[in-house]
């Protein structure tokens, strides 16, 4: 008995390469959406780029206010190194900061307090002319 060929009808495969319309512009709208809160979160989001610049910006900050306190640091032991070894450095202090003198020193104070030269006296009058 000869055989006899059978001709199966060729299915489409179309509509499975290719997907609805629907689905393609759903499927489009959700992604726009995701990338959209990503890129909002990665800006200013807990970790995001705004707190970046506010944590670089605090950073500097610090740096410098370190490298100051390190310096007012270097600049107080020398002080106290100072103190502690030479005997000029305390008197120097006692008569700046306490205003002290030696036994025999005359203190000597300078004021403007004489009416010609006060403040509340004759204005028009030049500054280097004599009465």
């Amino acid at each position: 008995m000869p055989r006899s060929k059978i001709h199966l009808k060729h299915q489409d495969y179309s509509f499975l390469s290719e997907s609805p319309l629907w689905f393609r512009r759903t499927l489009k709208t959700v992604l726009l959406s995701v990338g959209t809160i990503l890129v909002a979160n990665s800006i200013a989001g807990e970790n995001g780029l705004i707190d970046l610049l506010n944590t670089r910006n605090e950073h500097a900050i610090l740096v410098s206010d370190l490298s100051r306190l390190r310096a007012e640091n270097e600049s107080l032991r020398k002080t106290a190194r100072r103190l502690q070894e030479d005997p000029r450095a305390i008197e120097e202090i006692a008569r700046d900061e306490l205003g002290l003198i030696k036994p025999g020193e005359l203190l000597l104070v300078f004021t403007n307090d004489h009416p010609k030269y006060s403040d509340t006296g004759d204005n028009d009058l030049p500054i280097n002319t004599v009465k």
